[in-house]
């Protein structure tokens, strides 16, 4: 499975995926139950408790998953009701192990279950998920190995496809968002992370290109909202500012990871009221939980966007993309015929090496039972008798477990050549017979 993975033939069936994603519940949904990020690794603390040996949590802001890895097998019910309970869910996780749960996790990394199939941010997602488990010490050699066979994956797909070509959630709100503003547009980006930077990436194009807006980069750290400005151009202030004597902006594009809507009722109403034009304020809430508040954002007349919004118009474009994707989905199943056929392969070989060594203790057991019977047996005899019951377990073994010769036919053509050996000799009679059936019995691999 990769370098990390330990050897032993039940890998498959100790992984599982369980959780939530754009295909199993609106995204508003998603966001009432996505942990902050400070409180995932109590979550997936509390599922090791309950008995799983590896918990990373994906949270994106279509999709809030635990992939999980236990040995001996992940209970699905149990590992649901545990999740669910946690995260205060009201409607019960999709719950997949074994190869359903590998698939996933390569097809997800390929961003063949992304809102906007073919974007490229589920990769570093995926990346800053597994850091994140690797912080909190929640993550193992079935995780670890996962992973790194979907990164390689996703480099394939990105490599051999033009899917990872096409557009993004960020392209899609940032394309809504400008067909619904006047040129030239104000336009506030909130938080500091790889949406905000994708947008910042999109819109700053718009701008050079001629009639986009003007930026305004806001956040926490007053510095990193610097550190954006100074890249993209425009203007930096610090979010307490922000939200309590806002600058007249038209528009606001927020994807932070806080906890709670950070734009209420008062915050949104002092922004409304720094406006001078009729027009209502357009806000991309792009973040999981909300940025916005939307019964605020209702009431104020805020014009939202949101993922559920931008859906209908990435399935149209996934549509667009058939081929691509179908691609896409072969490599996926190519890389897993290849690890189960690498499984297989090593467990048959865990498999014969146990049954040699089984064969092997038999053989030195029959071969000093022979000794025992008969003390006069010269020593250069004891050494070929000895030489050839190791190499009979070995033959036996060998020939079981690459489906070779029947057991019968195996014990009579090491009988054969036992008594070939001891053929001057009285103990030659009766050893032979049960000296190949023992080893036998011991090296044919179970």
């Amino acid at each position: 499975m990769g370098p990390h993975l330990a050897p032993d033939r039940a890998f498959a069936d100790e992984v599982a995926v369980v959780g939530w994603s754009h295909r199993t519940l609106a995204v508003a949904a998603l966001a009432e139950i996505a942990p902050p990020v400070a409180a995932r690794a109590c979550v997936a603390r509390a599922m090791r408790d309950d008995g799983i040996d590896e918990v990373v949590f994906l949270v994106t802001c279509n999709r809030v998953e635990a992939l999980l890895a236990r040995r001996g097998g992940v209970e699905l019910d149990r590992a649901s009701a545990t999740l669910g309970r946690n995260l205060g869910a009201r409607e019960g996780p999709f719950a997949i192990r074994g190869e359903a749960a590998m698939r996933h996790v390569l097809s997800l990394a390929a961003s063949l279950d992304s809102l906007v199939v073919g974007e490229r941010q589920i990769v570093w997602q995926l990346r800053s998920a597994v850091a994140d488990a690797e912080a909190a010490g929640t993550i193992g050699p079935r995780l670890r190995g996962l992973a790194s066979e979907a990164f390689r994956v996703a480099r394939r797909v990105h490599r051999e496809t033009r899917l990872t070509r096409s557009t993004s959630v960020a392209s899609l709100a940032v394309e809504r968002l400008l067909a619904r503003v006047h040129t030239p547009a104000r336009i506030a980006l909130v938080g500091a992370g790889a949406m905000t930077e994708q947008a910042a990436i999109l819109l700053a194009k718009a701008a050079i290109a001629g009639g986009g807006p003007s930026l305004l980069f806001v956040n926490r750290t007053r510095s990193k909202a610097e550190a954006l400005a100074g890249r993209f151009g425009g203007d930096a202030m610090a979010l307490d500012a922000f939200l309590q004597s806002p600058p007249a902006i038209d528009a606001l594009v927020t994807a932070t990871s806080a906890p709670h809507a950070i734009f209420d009722h008062a915050a949104l109403d002092r922004l409304a009221r720094a406006r001078r034009v009729a027009a209502p304020l357009v806000a991309v809430d792009l973040a999981v939980p909300f940025d916005v508040e939307p019964s605020a954002a209702l009431r104020l007349g805020v014009e939202r966007i949101t993922i559920d919004e931008l859906r209908e118009e990435a399935e149209r474009r996934a549509a667009a993309q058939a081929g691509e994707i179908d691609r896409a989905r072969a490599i996926v199943t190519g890389r897993l015929v290849e690890l189960e056929a690498r499984e297989r392969s090593r467990a048959r070989g865990l498999a014969l090496d146990a049954a040699r060594r089984r064969g092997e203790g038999i053989a030195r057991r029959m071969v000093a039972g022979l000794v025992e019977a008969h003390p006069t047996l010269p020593e250069a005899l004891r050494r070929r008798c000895l030489r050839w019951a190791i190499e009979a377990s070995h033959r036996i073994a060998h020939a079981r477990a690459h489906g070779g010769a029947r057991p019968r036919a195996l014990v009579i053509a090491e009988q054969s050549k036992a008594r070939a050996i001891l053929s001057a000799h009285s103990a030659a009679e009766g050893w032979a017979r049960r000296a190949a059936l023992s080893i036998a019995r011991a090296a044919t691999p179970s």
